[in-house]
């Protein structure tokens, strides 16, 4: 009973820890309340909404074509991931620009054509979602006839796993202002980045940014009621259909944009020399990804066993509630932990790397916590329990049973939160101390200071290093699934 309750008091300071940032942000935020008493801030706040539905809802559409031909294709539909959002947006606006071939008929600065382009970037979400909650009819299904057929087989056991993958996508598109703001669509979260970097007011962009937390909030309880892990009754997968609609979305989304990009960097001594030049960057990333990665790793698992543990008991506990840093605008994260390193003892760590990562961890440590809770539900308990009634030591059950069945999951986790520290850039923005840069900031800056050609080989150069571990992720995906 001692060590549960020091478990469950490491967890909740834990939880605490994470939720800081954003506590700091909410109450730093003042002023700008005419905003929301009026309907200036509502009415932005609905477009933005209105924006991140119609993007959620192409991402769905694709999503369903992509992760019914299989998880391969849905860890293929990732890459788009691995792309900083200001990238993805620049290499969009050379395909779909005004002065582009299309841009008489199609124009990427349109608002239905900017929502799908977004929508695009994130549809290897939905693509997982569908890929691991759809489940076949199973043999009876050809022994038996069903009324209405269609539905009880066809429809229905869609609407989860779709009503799940809007509202993931719902969640990501909103928390995205980069690629918005590129395509000259007004959304809250641009709004946000004039009042902090160009007015330098601190207070009043926590407040634009924060009543973004009320549909960010219904849209993740939409996704825990919707989306259900994977058990052993689910034993009959759906058959896969016609591949040619997965071809075309992975076209779309990945194609035009890696097209675009490597055919404007002109010469393969342009992509060497952009690396050359990037050194510093490069090493510095990776710097952060070998200390930030395995600190999200180690309190992830910490959490998601606590949760775990307290679920299978009934009881009520602490550790969903870090789930808001994973809806929360990142701006909103970072400024509060500028308000926390700005007072008292931890001044001394303002102009260092350490506020960095704190907020890689706040952001990142919930999707560790969601992947390792998804696996740990399907894990058996029977081996551990028999461990504890043959009183086997806590160092040998570890080493002899949790280890081996866990260690490919943690290799799984490493890698994902280290991609999605590397390709990390709102945060990095406002916290990166000044003289340095990360490998997103520095491409960040080139798409508004360099020539086309250099960004663009700056860009292969980054994908060149991304690629293979996001190939590595998928390959342990696989793995874990058989």
């Amino acid at each position: 009973m001692t060590t549960d309750r020091i478990r469950a008091a490491v967890s909740f300071l834990l939880a605490c820890l994470l939720l800081l940032p954003l506590g700091a942000a909410v109450a730093s935020s003042s002023g700008y309340e005419e905003w929301w008493l009026a309907s200036r801030g509502w009415h932005i706040l609905f477009d933005s909404c209105m924006f991140s539905l119609f993007a959620g809802a192409v991402a769905t559409v694709g999503g369903y074509m992509v992760g019914r031909s299989g998880i391969g294709f849905a860890v293929l539909a990732c890459v788009p991931l691995a792309i900083p959002s200001s990238l993805w947006g620049s290499a969009w606006i050379v395909a779909l620009g005004r002065s582009s071939l299309l841009g008489d008929w199609i124009s990427v600065f349109d608002w239905p054509v900017a929502s799908a382009v977004v929508g695009l970037r994130y549809v290897g979400i939905a693509s997982i979602i569908f890929a691991s909650q759809q489940t076949g009819p199973g043999p009876a299904a050809s022994v038996f006839t069903i009324r209405d057929r269609w539905w009880w087989l066809g429809i229905k056991p869609v609407l989860a796993p779709a009503a799940a993958a809007w509202a993931a996508t719902f969640l990501l598109v909103s928390v995205d202002h980069i690629t918005p703001s590129m395509f000259l669509i007004h959304t809250y979260g641009t709004q946000v980045l004039i009042q902090y970097n160009a007015l330098q007011d601190l207070p009043g962009a926590a407040s634009l940014a924060t009543p973004m937390l009320l549909p960010a909030l219904l849209a993740i309880g939409i996704v825990v009621v919707a989306a259900r892990p994977w058990t052993d009754a689910d034993t009959s997968r759906p058959q896969q259909g016609s591949r040619w609609p997965a071809v075309c979305v992975l076209l779309c989304a990945l194609a035009v944009p890696l097209a675009t990009v490597i055919g404007q960097m002109g010469s393969l001594a342009s992509l060497s020399d952009a690396l050359i030049q990037m050194r510093p960057e490069i090493i510095r990333t990776s710097v952060l990804v070998l200390f930030s990665a395995p600190l999200c790793a180690l309190i992830g698992w910490l959490l998601a066993e606590s949760w775990l543990r307290t679920w299978r008991r009934g009881r009520w506990s602490w550790e969903p509630l870090i789930l808001i840093n994973l809806v929360s605008p990142p701006s909103l994260l970072a400024m509060g932990l500028i308000d926390l390193f700005g007072r008292g003892p931890l001044r001394v760590f303002r102009d260092g790397d350490i506020p960095l990562i704190t907020a890689y961890a706040a952001r990142f440590v919930p999707v560790v916590m969601l992947v390792m809770i998804i696996v740990g539900l399907r894990r058996p308990t029977l081996p551990d329990t028999a461990a504890r009634l043959f009183n086997i030591t806590p160092l040998n059950r570890w080493w002899r049973i949790h280890w081996p069945t866990r260690r490919v999951e943690v290799l799984t986790v490493l890698i994902l939160s280290g991609l999605l520290i590397a390709t990390e850039l709102e945060a990095s923005l406002l916290l990166v101390p000044a003289g340095t840069a990360t490998v997103g900031v520095r491409l960040y800056t080139l798409i508004h200071t360099a020539p086309d050609a250099q960004v663009s080989a700056a860009a292969v150069g980054v994908l060149i290093l991304l690629i293979p571990w996001i190939g590595l992720l998928g390959f342990m995906t696989r793995r874990r699934r058989t």
